[in-house]
């Protein structure tokens, strides 16, 4: 991600997802993105696919296309956002995940924006199906909210890896999206290498820290810190990261290790669970 020019938020009509607005509309003014309001309702998907011939579902979509414009309308007067170049947009179509995808693929925006947890029973508490499955699948860089405040003094991390089983686009894709984040935030940020020395990471941590400041240079990435946390990166980089207390952490989607979704999940689920942050997922840059 070389600059972040459009921001989508994906909604819906819960109060939960508007958790998600504020950050968006402060990143938007921040780095002087464009700002796309997205509603899925997947209940109304439900009717229409149950409509008893063609008119009564052109009807149908006309009605709620109109509803949801009407809705979108009324919350975007209710911003202040006067100041940011703002679209609106609504789609009736289930599952949410897919319905964001095929939206990203047509809007290719830079950053998609959600609250997390949306069809759980505490949003903001854990990952639902849905958040696995945009993690896996979202082509754009997937910021997931609690909609909690930043610092004044906003701090975050990026955690990497430097095992040898993981493309070096995807470890520059990271450093440059937690870089420009950082900068445009004035944000301090800190690199994170869990060294699981059987999934592959050699050497000590003074040579480790050097490898991942050489990572860091290759893209111009500037960090306050360079940890190497020793064990099963997902066990240890949640623990280290509470104890830190960061803003917001960038973490890479995809990895070519074994068990590609066990890994994600589990490293991604317990970050969230452990950790009472905001969280960028990115994937290496040609994925989409």
């Amino acid at each position: 991600m070389e600059s972040i020019r459009t921001i989508l938020v994906a909604l819906d009509r819960g109060a939960a997802s508007r958790q998600a607005l504020p950050k968006a509309i402060a990143l938007a003014r921040r780095l002087g993105a464009a700002l796309e309001l997205f509603l899925c309702e997947t209940e109304r998907a439900f009717v229409m696919q149950r409509a008893y011939d063609e008119r009564a579902m052109q009807d149908m979509h006309s009605a709620f296309s109109a509803d949801a414009r009407k809705y979108l309308e009324e919350l975007r007067s209710s911003l202040a956002i006067d100041d940011l170049k703002v679209t609106l947009d609504a789609a009736s179509e289930s599952p949410v995940s897919e319905a964001i995808v095929h939206k990203v693929r047509r809007a290719a925006p830079d950053l998609v924006v959600r609250t997390i947890g949306l069809d759980g029973s505490k949003p903001g508490a854990v990952l639902t199906p849905t958040d696995f499955e945009l993690v896996r699948t979202c082509p754009a860089p997937l910021l997931l909210t609690r909609g909690t405040t930043w610092g004044a003094a906003p701090v975050f991390a990026a955690a990497i890896d430097l095992s040898g089983e993981e493309r070096t686009g995807l470890t520059h894709t990271v450093l440059r999206t937690a870089s420009q984040l950082a900068g445009h935030c004035g944000a301090s940020l800190d690199l994170i290498f869990g060294a699981h020395r059987e999934a592959g990471a050699t050497g000590s941590d003074e040579v480790l820290r050097d490898a991942l400041a050489t990572r860091a240079a290759e893209v111009r990435a500037q960090a306050r810190a360079l940890h190497i946390v020793p064990g099963d990166p997902a066990r240890a980089i949640p623990e280290f990261a509470a104890e830190r207390r960061y803003d917001l952490i960038v973490l890479g989607a995809l990895t070519h290790r074994k068990a590609l979704t066990q890994l994600v999940g589990t490293l991604t689920g317990r970050l969230i669970e452990r950790v009472n942050c905001d969280f960028v997922v990115v994937k290496a840059q040609g994925t989409r």
